[in-house]
């Protein structure tokens, strides 16, 4: 309830960074604050990608969307903030990936015995695969979202603004990592994001890109 609340001013200035392309200002320091406190609720309370968008869902409000606006922020705040949250929202979801992992492992092991699963088993298990089903849709509209920085990440690079250029190298490596094997749609954008950060004269911004490259060739 609190979150619902506090969600929609927040939501309406990530729209307008993205439609107005504002400035430093007293919205955004208030939606930098906000983010940061729904971050923070996120955490404590274990809440993912597909928890976050059935809490949102009786709003009509595309969260993962309206993230991916801040990210057209030049405010530094902001950006952080948003990158931040969607970071605490991937964390999450490979906890519960692993739990998933657990149950199907738990089903087939009881499918090989001779006592076959019972009703919790095979609702359990339905419902994680019901929920990884919609991590993936999410996940990937998320890995294009964040791709279509690529072009900006150019313009603030050409602009001398290595924050905004590592904020954006920063959620484009955590999506990448938490997209990996997982995906219903192309990766490309991301990965030329990450490959235009990993020659950035700044090291911390180059740095992040290269790990985030490196994790994946390893692979």
């Amino acid at each position: 309830g609190a979150v619902r609340t506090l969600a929609p001013p927040v939501l309406r200035t990530l729209g307008r960074i993205y439609t107005e392309t504002l400035e430093e200002s007293g919205e955004e320091r208030v939606a930098a604050l906000s983010l940061r406190a729904i971050e923070c609720w996120c955490r404590l309370n274990e809440i993912g990608t597909v928890r976050m968008g059935q809490i949102f869902a009786p709003t009509g409000v595309n969260i993962l969307g309206a993230l991916a606006d801040g990210l057209y922020s030049n405010m530094s705040d902001v950006l952080d903030a948003d990158s931040d949250l969607i970071e605490t929202l991937l964390n999450q979801d490979d906890s519960n990936e692993r739990v998933n992992l657990g149950m199907s492992i738990a089903a087939r092991a009881l499918s090989s015995a001779s006592t076959p699963p019972t009703n919790q088993v095979q609702v359990a298990q339905e419902l994680t695969g019901a929920n990884e089903t919609a991590r993936i849709n999410l996940l990937s509209e998320l890995v294009l979202a964040v791709g279509f920085q690529r072009h900006r990440f150019v313009q603030r690079q050409q602009a001398g603004d290595v924050a905004v250029c590592r904020c954006l190298a920063r959620t484009a490596a955590r999506v990448l990592v938490g997209a990996r094997g997982s995906l219903r749609t192309s990766p490309d954008d991301l990965l030329d994001l990450l490959f235009k950060a990993a020659s950035h004269p700044s090291i911390y911004v180059s740095g992040i890109a290269i790990e985030a490259l490196a994790d994946c060739a390893a692979e």
